[in-house]
């Protein structure tokens, strides 16, 4: 039996918004408790930066363990032509 599928219009920005929501929490522990004392322009540029990182960082992890949460995880190895 296969697996549901949703538009990936609809996993994209829920990829997002989870690496988002992380990031966010992140950003909000080390500015309230003094770690890293922001102003709002460098708050958005932390919270930018950790979406991106986070994002890059899952994406790696699920290539490495062959799932995905929400998309397909692609195949490591290249078809041999011919076969």
């Amino acid at each position: 039996m296969s697996q549901p599928r949703v538009s990936q219009a609809v996993t994209r920005p829920a990829r997002t918004a989870v690496q988002g929501g992380l990031a966010f929490a992140i950003t909000e522990l080390l500015d309230s408790f003094g770690i890293l004392p922001m102003d709002e322009r460098q708050y958005a540029a932390v919270l930018l930066i950790l979406t991106i990182v986070l994002g890059a960082v899952q994406a790696a992890v699920e290539n490495r363990i062959g799932k995905g949460f929400l998309r397909p995880v692609p195949p490591t190895d290249d078809p041999v032509p011919g076969k």
